[in-house]
C-alpha cells in the first residue's frame, strides 16, 4: 500500500508541474485543470473474487515444471487441455484448496 502512495505523490508531482506549465502557455485556471486531471493514477488493485479451482491448478508448481519440459512454447495452452482432462475428483482436490485459501484470506 505504501508503495502505491509513493508512486502516486510522484506522478501527482509531475502531473502538477505539466498542469502549471499549460496554465501558463494558454492562459487557463490552474485549479480547474488539476480539479479535472489530476486524480490518483495507481490505486490498490483488490481482488474482486476468490481463487477457483482452475485459478489454484494453475499456480500449482509441479504442473508448471512438467508442462514447461514438455511444451515450452505454450504452457497455458497445455495446462488448459491438461485440466480438461482431469476427472471431477482431481479436480476437487483444487477447489477444496481453492476453498481453503479463500477462507484464509477472509479471515486475514
Amino acid at each position: 500500500m505504501v508503495e502505491y502512495i509513493k508512486i502516486n505523490r510522484v506522478i501527482e508531482d509531475q502531473v502538477n508541474k505539466l498542469l502549471k506549465k499549460i496554465s501558463i502557455d494558454y492562459d487557463l485556471n490552474f485549479n480547474e485543470l488539476k480539479e479535472k486531471y489530476n486524480k490518483p493514477i495507481i490505486e490498490k488493485v483488490k481482488r474482486k473474487r476468490g481463487h477457483n479451482g482452475y485459478t489454484v491448478f494453475l499456480g500449482d508448481e509441479c504442473i508448471d515444471k512438467k508442462v514447461r519440459k514438455s511444451n515450452p512454447e505454450s504452457v497455458f495452452k497445455e495446462k488448459g487441455r491438461i485440466w480438461k482432462e482431469m476427472s471431477e475428483d482431481e479436480k476437487d482436490v483444487y477447489r477444496k484448496l481453492a476453498d481453503r485459501i479463500n477462507k484464509t484470506k477472509d479471515d486475514a
